[in-house]
């Protein structure tokens, strides 16, 4: 895919994530993790825009170093391309589930246990009606999309291999600003996983969209303050 073609679909979530950024108490967990997925979001646009620069000869001679030739280019720019990827990713899956994780701790009670180490287990607390029925809304469909962004975490502990079994998720989002046809992601066992850029991207809106339907449920007087709050976020 072309780069400029991969900005514009970061550009379309960006769009996405600030259209929902709308809750009044700017130290809530519905603020901060709205404004800090668009931040990293950003950040990752911002990424993209500067590897253009990985291959130029004379950017990489003069800005890293001046031991580069030109036949170097390619695996820099894989290398590149990779790194912010991977950096991507990784960040947004932390932004989430730290979000469940205080979703989780504020509703529950020393006799009903929702958060435990397993955030699978804590999303799945969540849709247990026996803990909670907040969540009675989300559906089976919502609950394969986080088993499967949870998988594909997982990956990242065996450098991007999928070692459990192959499993399938199917995106049909009329509504999409990425893909609004039918989209089938695979993790095939044995194999590194093999998400293209447009599936990555797509998968990401999902998930975001998924934490903004969590958050339509929360009752809107309840006050969870988000973590990054206490170490100045909001410049406090």
């Amino acid at each position: 895919m072309e780069l400029e073609k991969k900005k514009d679909l970061v550009k379309n979530l960006i769009t996405y994530i600030q259209s929902k950024d709308s809750h009044q108490n700017q130290d809530d967990i519905r603020s901060v993790t709205a404004y800090s997925l668009y931040q990293n979001t950003e950040s990752f646009l911002i990424g993209l825009t500067l590897s253009e620069n990985v291959s130029d000869i004379n950017y990489c001679k003069q800005k890293i170093s001046q031991e580069i030739e030109v036949e170097d280019l390619e695996n820099l720019e894989f290398a590149f391309d990779g790194f912010i990827k991977d950096a991507f990713f990784i960040k947004i899956f932390i932004l989430v589930e730290n979000h469940i994780k205080q979703i989780a701790e504020f509703y529950q009670s020393p006799t009903n246990k929702i958060n435990v180490e397993s955030i699978t287990t804590t999303f799945n607390n969540l849709l247990n009606q026996n803990k909670t029925a907040l969540f009675a809304n989300l559906t089976n469909n919502d609950k394969k999309l986080f088993e499967f962004y949870c998988f594909l975490r997982n990956t990242i502990h065996n450098i991007g291999f999928q070692l459990k079994d192959t499993t399938q998720l199917q995106i049909n989002d009329s509504e999409s600003v990425i893909n609004q046809n039918e989209v089938i992601i695979d993790l095939t066992q044995n194999s590194a996983n093999s998400l293209d850029f447009e599936k990555l991207i797509l998968l990401k809106e999902q998930i975001i969209k998924l934490i903004f339907k969590m958050n339509h449920l929360l009752p809107e007087n309840d006050f969870i303050e988000h973590r990054l709050v206490s170490i100045g976020f909001n410049g406090k």
